[in-house]
């Protein structure tokens, strides 16, 4: 039992987070955030519409992003992915907010590429850099690839040798 009498008796229970568990999760949110780039939440008038993943770069300050609505309605649905929705000309800066995913922080200036750079269930934006969970430092890229490294071994299943010679022959 711990010597804090402001805790509570099922906290000193509860299995402690080491260090290695820690920088594990870590590398997993780097490796999701790396591989997909930032996720966004839109808001329209404060109730979220739609998730912006799938981040690629297409040209200076701008990048390509997939629109995946979250209304259980079909016709909100409809609405979400028309090029009026995303169109800046008609958008009213109030309308929108992009949160993002992991931080919960909203971004400040975001452009939108226009109704000619839509085209469904894409959007071309500019201005989403949020702030990160955490920092990548340079032992994270070095922990990350000795991980994808061993990662490709250890997920490589082993063939018996009788299945791999028949592979070879046909």
């Amino acid at each position: 039992m711990s010597d804090n009498p402001y805790e509570s008796p099922k906290a000193a229970l509860r299995p402690r987070k080491t260090i290695w568990r820690a920088y594990r999760d870590r590398l997993d949110y780097f490796e999701k955030r790396l591989a997909n780039g930032p996720t966004w939440f839109v808001e329209c008038y404060g109730k979220r519409v739609a998730v912006l993943s799938e981040c690629k770069y297409v040209d200076m300050f701008w990048y390509r992003y997939r629109v995946t609505p979250l209304a259980d309605n079909e016709e909100e649905r409809r609405i979400v992915l028309s090029r009026d929705f995303w169109d800046p000309d008609t958008a009213i800066k109030e309308k929108y907010a992009f949160v993002n995913c992991d931080t919960e922080i909203p971004a400040n200036y975001v452009l939108l590429g226009g109704r000619q750079s839509y085209s469904a269930p894409f959007v071309m934006a500019r201005g989403l850099w949020g702030p990160m969970k955490y920092t990548l430092r340079h032992w994270d890229r070095i922990a990350l690839c000795v991980r994808r490294l061993l990662q490709g071994r250890v997920g490589a299943k082993r063939q018996p040798p009788s299945v791999a010679n028949s592979a070879r022959v046909a």
